[in-house]
C-alpha cells in the first residue's frame, strides 16, 4: 500500500496563496460582468447613422450676389455629424469650370467662384462627416431641406451629389400679348390668334388660349360650362367643349405663356404688369406664375360678350354760339356707360390747317391753333367717341350706320362724315356743325362784384348760323344756362359684409330717393390696389363680388347715385367697412 505525500515545508502556504489570487480574479470577472454590454460597445464600436438631415441651404441667389454658408444640421443629430463643407460649382455643358467651398479651401485646381452671374449655370453639393463613436451605414440617405438627394460614401465621408441645380435665368417681369381677338359674333368659332410680340418671341411663347362660357348657378355666382382651347392636349376628359359663340352668352378668357431657354417669369409679376393688344387689363384680372417660374396664366378679369352695335351716339349740352375773340371751349356730356367722348375739335372751314382740339395730342396734327375765333370767318366742328370699358365687355362696337344726336337732334351725315376705327372701338363725326362768330359786343361798366342777368340763349339748329344780337341788348349774350340746384343722395350705410370663398357680400341701407349704388372694393384703404367697382339697381340692398384673391382683406364702401338729365349725381361714401376672403 502506497504511502500518501505529506506536503513539505512552504508547499501548502503557497497552493494557499494561488489560490485566493484565482478567487480574487474570478470576483472581479463577476464584476465586470455586471456592467451593461452596451457601454463596453461605446468603447470599441461606433454607432451607424441610417440618415441624415440638413436645412437651411440658401437657393434664392440673385445676380450679383455672393456665395453663402447657410446649411445646418438638424438638432437632434448635431451630436452625430457634422458639415465639411458646402459647395457651388459652375458648369458648361457637363464640365465644371469653377467652384466655391464654404471652408475656403480649393479641393481641386478650379477656378475661385465669388457670385451668381447670369445665364449661367451652377450645381450645389455638401460634405458631411460623422463625429466621434459613429460612423455612416452603407445605406445611409439624406435630405437637404426636405427633399432626399443621390450620395456618394467615400472614406467614412458622406457627399450630397448635385443636390440643387440654378440656371440665373433673365427675369420677366412684364409681358404684352398680341392679335387676341375678341371681336367675335354670334355663331363664330374661337380661333388662335394670340402671339408675342416680336421684341418678346426670344423671350416666351403661348401655350394655349381658353375660352369658357359662364353659367349663372345663383344670383351672384357664374361658373364655367363649356370650354376651348387652342392646344387640344389641355381638355380634360369630362369638359364639354365650346363650339360656337351665341349672342347671349358670356365668356372668360385666359391665356398660357411658357418662359423660353434662358428667361423665367418674375414672381413678383402682376395683372398690372400685363397688357393685352396695347390695353392694360381690367380690374378683376389676375395673373399666376407657375413651374418655379417656366409658366404664367393670365385671365383677363371680365365676361365678354359677341358683338352687338351701338346703333346711336347723344352728345348733349355743347354750345355753337360764341362771338369774336371768343377763346374756343368745349363742354358736353354723353350719358352712356358703353362709350364716352374722345375729342372734340374746332377747325377753320377754309384752312384745315388751323384748328384746336380738347385733345392735347390731337392739336399736334395743326399747323397753327385757334386762341381765338375771328368774326367773318366760318369754322367746322368735329366730335369722336370711343367705346368704354364695359361697352367692350358687353360687345359694343361703332360702325358706319351708328347715328349723332346733339342736343336732342339727329345730325344728318353722309358717309364721309363718318370714320369707324378698324375695330370699332372709336369713331370720328366730322363736319358735322358749322359757326360763324358774332361781333363782339363791349361789356358795359360793372359795378363790383356785380350779379349781371344771364339771357336764355335758344338752342342753334344744325347746320345753321345763329342770329346776330340786336343793338339794344343791354348785355352780352353768353351760353352759360342757369343752374339747376341738384340735391344729392344721402350718405350711405354698410349693414354687414361677409366673406366667401374668393368673394365677399355687402348689405346696405336704402337711400331715399336713390337710382343706385356703386359698390366698391379693394385691398388698401385708398381704394387703388385691387380695385374692383360694381353697380347695383335700386332695388338692390345686397351685392355679392366675386373672382376676388382668396384669404385676403378688402375694404368696402358704397354710394348711393341719382340719375339727373342723363348724368349720374353721386351721394358721399359709406363708412369703410372690411372683410377677409376665404
Amino acid at each position: 500500500m502506497r504511502r500518501k505525500k505529506q506536503p513539505q515545508k512552504g508547499e501548502f502556504g503557497m497552493k494557499t496563496k494561488s489560490k485566493k489570487v484565482l478567487t480574487l480574479l474570478l470576483a472581479l470577472v463577476m464584476v465586470v460582468s455586471s456592467v451593461p454590454i452596451t457601454a463596453l460597445a461605446t468603447d470599441n464600436e461606433e454607432q451607424t447613422i441610417l440618415e441624415t438631415k440638413i436645412e437651411n441651404v440658401k437657393f434664392d441667389y440673385q445676380k450679383g450676389e455672393a456665395f453663402q454658408a447657410s446649411a445646418t444640421v438638424i438638432d437632434a443629430d448635431r451630436d452625430k455629424y457634422e458639415i465639411e463643407y458646402e459647395c457651388w460649382q459652375e458648369f458648361e455643358g457637363n464640365d465644371p469650370v469653377a467652384a466655391w467651398y464654404s471652408d475656403g479651401a480649393s479641393h481641386g485646381s478650379l477656378p475661385a467662384l465669388t457670385s451668381f452671374e447670369s445665364n449661367k449655370k451652377y450645381v450645389y453639393s455638401i460634405m458631411l462627416k460623422p463625429k466621434q463613436g459613429y460612423t455612416f451605414s452603407i445605406y445611409v440617405t439624406m435630405e437637404v431641406n426636405g427633399k432626399r438627394v443621390s450620395t456618394t460614401l467615400s472614406s467614412n465621408h458622406l457627399y450630397g451629389t448635385g443636390v440643387k441645380t440654378l440656371e440665373t435665368l433673365k427675369q420677366i417681369t412684364a409681358a404684352d400679348i398680341e392679335n387676341v381677338k375678341f371681336d367675335y359674333e354670334h355663331g363664330n368659332t374661337p380661333e388662335a390668334s394670340a402671339t408675342a410680340p416680336i421684341t418678346d418671341q426670344d423671350k416666351y411663347t403661348v401655350s394655349y388660349e381658353c375660352w369658357a362660357k359662364m353659367e349663372n348657378i345663383d344670383e351672384y355666382t357664374s361658373v364655367p360650362a363649356q370650354y376651348w382651347y387652342s392646344d387640344d392636349s389641355w381638355y380634360q376628359e369630362d369638359d364639354v367643349r365650346l363650339n360656337t359663340f351665341d349672342k347671349d352668352g358670356k365668356y372668360d378668357y385666359s391665356i398660357r405663356l411658357k418662359a423660353k431657354k434662358g428667361y423665367c417669369f418674375s414672381d413678383s409679376i402682376t395683372a398690372d404688369n400685363i397688357t393685352l393688344n396695347g390695353k392694360s387689363l381690367p380690374e378683376g384680372s389676375y395673373v399666376l406664375v407657375l413651374d418655379e417660374g417656366e409658366t404664367c396664366i393670365i385671365s383677363y378679369g371680365r365676361y365678354i360678350r359677341t358683338l352687338r352695335s351701338v346703333e346711336t351716339v347723344y352728345l348733349n349740352g355743347i354750345s355753337t354760339y360764341f362771338f369774336a375773340n371768343e377763346s374756343p371751349s368745349f363742354g358736353g356730356y354723353s350719358a352712356s356707360a358703353f362709350y364716352d367722348i374722345n375729342y372734340q375739335n374746332w377747325e377753320e372751314k377754309d384752312n384745315r390747317s388751323v384748328g384746336i382740339s380738347s385733345n392735347e395730342s390731337e392739336n399736334a396734327r395743326y399747323n397753327q391753333l385757334i386762341t381765338g375765333f375771328e368774326y367773318s370767318k366760318t369754322y367746322i366742328y368735329g366730335v369722336s367717341f370711343k367705346i368704354e370699358e364695359l361697352g367692350f365687355e358687353e360687345g359694343y362696337r361703332f360702325n358706319n350706320n351708328t347715328k349723332l344726336y346733339i342736343n336732342n337732334e339727329e345730325i344728318t351725315l353722309t358717309p364721309d362724315q363718318v370714320e369707324v376705327s378698324s375695330d370699332g372701338m372709336s369713331i370720328h363725326f366730322k363736319d358735322v356743325l358749322t359757326m360763324t362768330p358774332q361781333p363782339e359786343n363791349p361789356t358795359p361798366p360793372q359795378p363790383e362784384n356785380p350779379t349781371p342777368p344771364q339771357p336764355t340763349v335758344p338752342e342753334v339748329p344744325a347746320n345753321t348760323q345763329p342770329t346776330a344780337p340786336t343793338p339794344t341788348q343791354p348785355t352780352q349774350a353768353t351760353t352759360t344756362q342757369t343752374a339747376t340746384k341738384i340735391t344729392k343722395p344721402k350718405k350711405a350705410k354698410i349693414k354687414k359684409v361677409k366673406g366667401y370663398k374668393k368673394a365677399l357680400e355687402v348689405r346696405y341701407a336704402k337711400v331715399s330717393g336713390a337710382s343706385g349704388y356703386q359698390i366698391q372694393v379693394a385691398t388698401d384703404k385708398k381704394f387703388k390696389k385691387n380695385k374692383k367697382t360694381v353697380t347695383a339697381k335700386k332695388s338692390k340692398t345686397k351685392v355679392k363680388i366675386s373672382k376676388l384673391k382668396k384669404k385676403k382683406k378688402y375694404y368696402v364702401r358704397v354710394r348711393a347715385y341719382k340719375n339727373v338729365s342723363g348724368k349720374k349725381v353721386y351721394g358721399a361714401w359709406s363708412k369703410v367697412k372690411t372683410v377677409k376672403t376665404k
